[in-house]
């Protein structure tokens, strides 16, 4: 909205500096303070009676060193005293002079006395041209001041332009190094993101690890179930038991038989047959026994279940570590998208920057070619 109002402000400047001129200028009769007079009336526009005013008495001041004086009791009204345009004639002149304004644009009346004579084109043929000539050299100069006071307000808009264009450029360099420190943030968080996967990786690999451990550790447990171990032991001393109640048995039947051998040779074969069998199976359960043992002294059970627990709180603190790298990882890669969404941010920003930019440039390029216009024109008029 600020850029419409400057370039609408900019083009209505241009064209008030387009349309200051003269407008017409001829003889005419005036009423002066001190009565009706022939007259040189130019009637200016978009030239201001105060510019004129200036230029008026600037004029009569730098060429002819001639006093101007204002009419006293008289808005408006000039006397310029005595003095001689030699480029004209040799004779003195005088001049009585109305500056008047009527919507924003000024009026000349010029009554011009050489030597007693009115000035015109009907009294003084001769020399009404050369009268004629200095009165435009004036109003050239009337112009020329207008145009200096347009010239200043639009080198103060082209400085005010330019500073604008300077905090375009600085903004834009601002969105350049914040691209730049998003983009180093996401080099970063994608070096930690990379990192974090490959640690990651290993942790699974850990857990897994120690899953498996856990697993294996539950099955040695199952199979050796000492308390079943020490029962099946107990069950076999008890056999070993009854076994040495029978031999005992079994003897006492042979002592007994000993008197009857020859009768009982073949019921004797028998039973030490019997009694073979029974040493064997005892040898055979105290093997077991010791087996039994064996593995008692080597599974502890205390031992396994300590073991089973920090097998579990080591699987537990894997998978613990685990989370936490993922969570890191969602937390730098929520951080990439984040300066990613910024970075479009202020590349839209410069986008639009650049736009302002250029739209700037093009206003300072005709606020340069309006000066310049102005500067030959002014140049025309000396």
């Amino acid at each position: 909205m600020k850029k419409l109002i400057l370039t609408t402000i900019m083009f209505l400047s241009i064209v008030a500096i387009n349309a200051q001129s003269v407008v017409s200028m001829a003889d005419q009769k005036f009423t002066f303070s001190t009565g009706e007079k022939e007259c040189i009336k130019v009637a200016f526009k978009d030239v201001s009676a105060k510019n004129l005013e200036t230029a008026f008495k600037d004029y009569f001041k730098n060429n002819y060193k001639a006093k101007v004086s204002s009419v006293k009791k008289t808005d408006g009204e000039f006397t310029v005293d005595e003095f001689k345009a030699t480029e004209i004639q040799q004779k003195p002149t005088t001049v009585l002079a109305v500056i008047t304004e009527l919507e924003g644009s000024a009026i000349l009346y010029m009554h011009y006395n050489s030597d007693g004579y009115v000035v015109s084109e009907k009294n003084t043929p001769v020399v009404y041209e050369g009268y004629k000539k200095m009165t435009q050299g004036l109003a050239n100069d009337a112009i020329a001041l207008s145009y200096a006071d347009v010239i200043a307000v639009r080198e103060k808009e082209l400085s005010e332009q330019e500073k604008a264009l300077d905090l375009f450029l600085r903004d834009n360099q601002k969105e350049d190094a914040s691209i730049a420190k998003m983009n180093a943030e996401i080099k970063t968080s994608e070096g930690e993101v990379s990192r974090l996967t490959s640690a990651l990786s290993a942790q699974k690999t850990v857990v897994s690890e120690k899953a498996q451990l856990v697993k294996d550790k539950e099955v040695e447990i199952a199979t050796l179930d000492v308390k079943v171990l020490e029962k099946e032991i107990k069950t076999i001393e008890g056999d070993n038991k009854s076994a040495d109640k029978e031999i005992a048995k079994f003897n006492a039947e042979i002592a007994k038989k000993n008197a009857e051998i020859a009768k009982l040779q073949a019921e004797i074969k028998t039973i030490e047959t019997e009694i073979e069998t029974v040493n064997a199976r005892k040898g055979t359960n105290g093997e077991k026994i010791a087996e039994l043992q064996t593995k008692i002294s080597t599974h502890n059970e205390d031992a396994l279940k300590e073991q089973l627990k920090l097998l579990q709180k080591d699987s537990k603190d894997a998978e613990s570590a685990e989370k936490d790298i993922a969570k890191s990882i969602e937390k730098e890669t929520s951080s990439i998208e984040k300066n990613k969404v910024g970075i479009k941010a202020s590349e839209l920003n410069i986008a639009t920057l650049k736009t302002s930019q250029e739209a700037k440039k093009a206003e300072i390029a005709k606020t340069k070619e309006a000066l310049k216009v102005l500067q030959t024109k002014v140049s025309s008029l000396k």
